[in-house]
């Protein structure tokens, strides 16, 4: 009954989700990063969340890396009910080519820090697949996953993150990323969302020697 809950459209919110990405690659397997990003729920209305990270990214081999990462998160940031969470990542992502796709097999691992919550530990294990589109000066992907958010302290799952979309690259120092995400509330508490969702990368130091980089939400 659960998804049949989710084919309501009535039931589901609409928000928008954006995240920037400042990328300094020091070579082939290291680099440095900072993100900001927004999320707009209540049909775009409301101004629900703002969120940082800072981090790092090693390629031991050119199919893996490892991705430590710090991120601060502040629900209902501009209401007299904001509330804060800490969180330390581990985000470690395997890639696999499928002709001529792309198979990545992600998880990140959190420890969450909360105003109001208890610390807990969350599993995020994640599926994606990408293949080019069109000719290669286009410079475009298009892309699909699932990634599914599993709440170890109450051993409960309590989303599942469909998406679908494409990756434009402009150059070396510029990629978009502009997909749907169908967000599937897996606890019956709060409604699914339809999500859309814009990403910026902008990429600083050795281009052309840069380490994967995994998607971080």
């Amino acid at each position: 009954m659960r998804y049949a809950k989710a084919a309501n459209s009535q039931d589901a919110d609409s928000q928008l989700w954006s995240e920037t990405r400042l990328t300094y690659n020091i070579d082939k397997r290291f680099d440095l990063f900072t993100t900001g990003s927004f999320r707009l729920t209540q049909d775009f209305s409301d101004f629900t969340r703002a969120s940082g990270r800072i981090g790092g990214s090693w390629a031991p081999v050119p199919a893996l890396s490892i991705t430590p990462f710090y991120q601060y998160v502040s629900n209902n940031p501009w209401t007299s009910n904001a509330q804060a969470e800490n969180r330390l990542c581990l985000l470690t992502a395997y890639r696999i080519p499928v002709y001529t796709a792309t198979l990545t097999l992600a998880n990140t691992t959190e420890y969450r820090i909360s105003d109001n919550l208890p610390n807990s530990w969350w599993l995020r294990p994640k599926i994606t697949i990408a293949n080019p589109v069109g000719p290669g000066k286009w410079g475009l992907n298009a892309f699909a996953a699932d990634e599914i958010l599993y709440n170890n302290q109450r051993e409960v799952f309590t989303q599942d993150r469909v998406t679908a979309g494409f990756e434009k690259k402009f150059n070396d120092d510029l990629t978009m990323q502009l997909y749907y995400c169908r967000l599937i509330q897996m606890n019956n508490v709060n409604p699914d969302a339809n999500v859309i969702c814009v990403d910026f990368r902008i990429t600083f130091g050795e281009k052309k020697a840069a380490p994967y980089q995994p998607d971080l939400e």
